[in-house]
C-alpha cells in the first residue's frame, strides 16, 4: 500500500541531492535503486539510477560500459538534456565520434545553455576533427568563445584547426599551451597518429615536433607502437625512422625496430636489433625478452629459453617469459621452479598468456585437475585462434601445439574412464581436436 509513495520521496529525493552536487551521486543512485526496487514500473527511477550507473563508469574510464547505460537512459529520459550530454561525452571517450556529434549537437539544440560547458564543447570539437570536419571544428570553437567559453584544451582545438586548414601547425601556440597542460599531450599524439594513417606525414610531424624536444622520440615511440597495434605497419614503418632520427635513447629505437621487423617477418633482423638494445642499455628485463620472443619466433627454442630466463632474473618479465621458462622447467622434471613462476601475477600480450595457460595445463595435469587442463588448453587455444599473421610461425604453432598435446595425453586416460561422469569430457574432445588440427597444420607445412 504504501509502497508507490515511498518510492516516489525516494526518487525525489534523489533529484534534490543531485541538484546539490556531483558529491551526492553515491547516495542518490542508492535511492533510486531502491525506488526502483519498491515500484519496479516507475515510470522514471529506473531509468535514473541506470544513468547514474553510466556516469559512473564514465568517471572509472570504462567508455564503452558507460555508452551501453546512457544510450539505455537517453532513450527512457529523452526530455533530460543532460543525458543525452554525458552519452557525447561517453562517445568521444569510446572513440564514436560520429555518435558524439549526434548526440552533442542535439544537445545544444535542446538546452543551448550547455553550450557554456567547456568539456562538452571540447568533446564535440575534438569529435570534428577525428572525423575530418574541420570546418565544423572551428565553428564549435567560434561558438564556445561566444559563450564566453575559452580553456586551454579548446585553445589546442583552435591550434588544431588552423594547423589543418593551413598546412603548417602553430607550433609555438602549441607548446605554449603544452606548457600549462602537459595532460593534453595525448591529444596532439592521438591526431599526428590520425593525420600519419591518412598520409600527412607533414603535418602529423610538425605535431610532434610541436613537443618539447626531449619527448619528441618518445612521441614517434608512441606513434609506432600504437600503429603495430592497429596492425598498420606503414604508419609504424615511418614512425619508426623518425623516432630512430630524434630520439637519443638509442637502446629503445633498437627494441622498437625490433619489433617492426618481426611484424614484417624479418626474423634476422628482430633478432640483431633486439641484440642491439641489449647492448645499449635498455631496460634489461624487456630487452632480453624481446630477444627471446625474435628467437622464438624463428624456431630456435633453446637459445629463447635462455633469454626468458635472463629476462626473469633481470627484473620484473611478462607472463611469456614465465610461460617459457615454466615450459624449460617442465620438460626437465622441475615441475616445482615452473610452479614459482606463477605465484605471483603477470600480465603480457595474447602470446603471453597463451604461454602461461599451456604451461599451466602441464601444472595441473601434474596435480590431477584435469577439468583444470582442458579449461586452460581451450583457453589457450583461443588465444593462438587470435594471433595476428606475424605470429602465426609454424616453430612457433608447432611447439606450443606439441606442448598442448602433451598435456591433454595425461588427461585421456581418465576421460575415457570417466566417461558417463566427467563433466568435462565432451570440453576435452573439442579442445583435443583442435589441437590435433594445428599440429596437422604446422606438420602439413601451411604455414610459414
Amino acid at each position: 500500500m504504501f509502497r508507490r509513495p515511498l518510492a516516489n520521496a525516494m526518487y525525489v529525493s534523489a533529484h534534490t541531492l543531485l541538484a546539490l552536487g556531483s558529491w551526492t551521486r553515491g547516495l542518490a543512485l542508492w535511492l533510486l535503486l531502491h525506488a526502483a526496487d519498491l515500484w519496479p514500473d516507475h515510470p522514471r527511477a529506473g531509468a535514473w539510477a541506470t544513468y547514474l550507473e553510466g556516469v559512473g563508469l564514465l568517471q572509472h574510464e570504462d567508455a564503452d560500459g558507460a555508452v551501453e547505460k546512457l544510450k539505455r537512459a537517453a532513450s527512457e529520459l529523452s526530455d533530460a538534456p543532460a543525458i543525452r550530454a554525458n552519452l557525447g561525452l561517453a562517445q568521444a571517450a569510446a572513440g564514436d565520434y560520429d555518435g558524439a556529434i549526434h548526440s552533442l549537437e542535439a544537445t545544444f539544440r535542446e538546452a543551448p545553455g550547455l553550450m557554456r560547458v567547456p568539456s562538452l564543447c571540447l568533446a564535440l570539437a575534438w569529435s570534428c576533427l577525428r572525423t575530418g570536419q574541420v570546418a565544423k571544428a572551428r565553428e564549435v570553437c567560434s561558438q564556445a568563445e561566444e559563450h564566453g567559453v575559452s580553456t586551454p584544451r579548446l585553445r589546442l582545438m583552435e591550434a588544431f584547426v588552423v594547423g589543418m586548414e593551413t598546412g603548417r601547425m602553430p607550433s609555438a601556440d602549441i607548446q605554449r599551451i603544452l606548457r600549462s597542460v602537459p595532460g593534453a599531450t595525448p591529444l596532439v599524439l592521438d591526431l599526428a597518429l590520425q593525420l600519419a594513417q591518412r598520409l600527412k606525414y607533414d603535418l602529423a610531424q610538425q605535431l610532434i615536433e610541436s613537443l618539447p624536444e626531449d619527448s619528441r622520440g618518445t612521441g614517434y615511440g608512441v606513434l609506432a607502437y600504437s600503429a603495430l597495434n592497429a596492425e598498420d605497419l606503414q604508419t609504424a614503418l615511418w614512425a619508426g625512422a623518425r623516432c630512430e632520427y630524434t630520439t637519443h635513447d638509442v637502446g629503445g629505437a633498437a627494441m622498437l625496430r625490433s619489433e617492426i621487423a618481426l611484424h614484417q617477418h624479418k626474423l634476422p633482423d628482430a633478432v640483431s636489433h633486439a641484440r642491439k638494445a641489449i647492448d645499449n642499455g635498455h631496460e634489461r628485463s624487456e630487452a632480453h625478452e624481446q630477444l627471446g620472443k625474435a628467437l622464438l619466433l624463428s624456431g630456435k627454442w633453446g637459445p629463447a629459453v635462455e633469454q626468458m630466463i635472463e629476462a626473469l632474473h633481470s627484473g620484473r618479465a611478462s607472463a611469456l617469459a614465465a610461460g617459457v621458462a615454466a615450459l624449460a622447467s617442465i620438460n626437465a622434471g622441475d615441475m616445482q621452479t615452473a610452479r614459482g613462476l606463477f605465484t605471483g601475477q603477470r600480465s603480457g600480450d595474447g602470446l603471453g598468456v597463451a604461454f602461461a595457460h599451456v604451461a599451466q595445463c602441464h601444472i595441473m595435469g601434474n596435480d590431477g585437475r584435469l577439468d583444470e587442463v582442458v579449461k586452460l588448453a581451450s583457453w589457450a587455444m583461443d588465444e593462438i585462434d587470435e594471433f595476428p599473421a606475424w605470429l602465426r610461425r609454424a616453430p612457433l604453432l608447432r611447439k606450443m601445439a606439441e606442448e598442448l598435446h602433451s598435456a591433454l595425453e595425461a588427461v585421456i586416460a581418465e576421460a575415457d574412464a570417466a566417461a558417463d561422469e566427467a563433466a568435462w569430457h565432451d570440453e576435452f574432445r573439442t579442445v583435443h581436436e583442435r589441437v590435433s588440427a594445428l599440429r596437422d597444420e604446422c606438420c602439413q607445412g601451411t604455414l610459414d
